[in-house]
């Protein structure tokens, strides 16, 4: 089951802090802004490595034309903040975080 994640940095990101754009259920490219801090940025990469599981689990699907599929219901001009999908990767990114601070290589950075 392996998966292609590439993440990159982008200093001219200033209205978002970070994207993932899937390309089908195992490669998934990663954009987080340069302007954040050292925390704000792992948690946007948490955040963004959840999304990345929505997608591989085929829970989240992006259908264009500004539609996207959530576990099975298709949505439209939702407000970001009443979106399923980012309700729950905002629910789930501290815990992600949590979860990469107590192994032995979060350890090292925290």
């Amino acid at each position: 089951h392996e998966v292609d994640i590439t993440m990159s940095v982008d200093k001219r990101m200033s209205a978002l802090c970070g994207e993932c754009y899937s390309y089908g259920k195992k490669s998934f490219d990663i954009y987080i802004s340069g302007k954040l801090s050292y925390k704000e940025t792992m948690i946007t990469l948490c955040h963004e490595l959840w999304h990345c599981k929505q997608y591989y689990e085929g829970k989240l699907r992006d259908m264009g034309f500004g539609k996207t599929k959530w576990e099975r219901k298709t949505y439209k001009d939702v407000a970001y903040s009443e979106q399923p999908w980012e309700i729950d990767a905002h629910k789930m990114e501290t815990q992600v975080l949590g979860f990469w601070k107590r192994t032995k290589i979060g350890k090292t950075f925290y």
